[in-house]
């Protein structure tokens, strides 16, 4: 098992607010888990395949207790092995920034590879779904340019936040922290008030 699986969604690398404030929280976790490996995932760097017919039929074989066959053998393959890393980690951290009040959409593809049936859940519409990473601690580092709290004009465009934890939610993941950086675009200290809080989440997660 990975003591920790740090996704990052942003392709700006060292420029990218949320990436920088992940790794303060991993740099702060390593300091008390000394022995417990630490896996990144960089979604940028990592290929991943197109959810095409193939996919729809693989997906539908499984749903219904049969094995794959042809080209959707080898991608459900794939998607196993994507899935592989979220499954064996004991604590989730996703870094990421706002994208037109989501997510980008990297991690969304990720999202959608790795959310399958018997994969990272189980269950249907009729008979109601069950995460199979139930239990697991997750962390959530969100990068906006402007404010996005509760009270505030912009709280109903926050796709962002909700659509995280309602997946996070789905899979099973609890509890689940989330570190806010912002208004980066409009306050020089919103990166360093989310580093001080990274390191105090890190300490008791």
């Amino acid at each position: 098992m990975t003591g920790l699986l740090h996704v990052e969604s942003s392709p700006a690398g060292d420029r990218s607010d949320s990436t920088r404030v992940g790794r303060v929280f991993v740099d702060s976790w390593r300091k008390s888990h000394t022995k417990q490996p630490v896996a990144t995932l960089n979604l940028w760097d990592t290929p991943l395949p197109e959810l095409d017919s193939a996919v729809l039929a693989a997906r539908a074989a499984v749903e219904t207790g049969e094995k794959p066959v042809g080209d959707g053998a080898a991608i459900w393959s794939r998607l196993q092995e994507l899935a592989r890393p979220l499954l064996s980690a004991d604590r989730l951290l996703i870094s990421a920034p706002m994208w037109n009040f989501g997510i980008p959409y990297r991690l969304k593809h990720y999202i959608d590879c790795v959310t399958q049936p018997t994969l990272t859940y189980r269950g249907s519409p009729a008979e109601g779904f069950e995460g199979l990473i139930p239990g697991r601690p997750a962390a959530l580092i969100l990068s906006r340019g402007g404010s996005y709290g509760a009270g505030t004009d912009r709280e109903p465009f926050d796709f962002q936040r909700r659509y995280l934890l309602a997946w996070l939610g789905f899979l099973g993941f609890r509890p689940v922290e989330t570190i806010l950086v912002e208004p980066v675009a409009t306050d020089p200290e919103a990166v360093t008030r989310a580093d001080h809080e990274a390191r105090q989440v890190a300490a008791r997660f």
